[in-house]
């Protein structure tokens, strides 16, 4: 076996918008649906989402979509969570997020577990989890530190 090492999405921005695409012609053919791709606000939102879903999740948001869709040329509404600058504007945000962030160095950027961040925050997994998309806040990439 031959371990393969594949970032995550979020780490391949550049190239997202050609795996949603080559989904989008795989998806549309499946279902005899036209496809043409995105528009470009789709595009913009699309870029600026976490994918903490991978590319499993794209799969979904592109054949939700396709179904929803009224013509060749998609667009995708997706909950973006706000710009690190964004968060300026609101004091408490921005506080909470360093606290966050300082939490997660703490323990390794580990959420779940004996030791993880939610244990030592005092919060179950999935409300840090929720916490951590509403600020924006993302894994660290950890190819540069290698």
């Amino acid at each position: 076996m031959f371990p393969i090492l594949v970032p995550p999405l979020r780490e391949r921005l550049e190239d997202l918008m050609g795996i949603a695409t080559d989904l989008g012609r795989e998806i549309a053919a499946s279902m005899g649906l036209p496809f043409e791709g995105f528009d470009a606000a789709t595009a913009e939102r699309l870029r600026r989402y976490a994918w903490p879903g991978n590319v499993r999740e794209l799969r979904n948001v592109v054949s939700r979509a396709l179904i929803l869709a009224s013509g060749p040329v998609l667009s995708v509404e997706i909950d973006v969570a706000p710009a690190e600058d964004e968060l300026a504007d609101r004091p408490l945000d921005a506080q909470m997020r360093k606290f966050i962030v300082a939490t997660l160095d703490r323990c390794g950027w580990r959420v779940r577990g004996s030791g993880g961040a939610a244990e030592l925050l005092g919060l179950p997994p999935s409300t840090l989890e929720s916490r951590m998309k509403k600020l924006g806040i993302r894994w660290p990439d950890r190819s540069r530190s290698e």
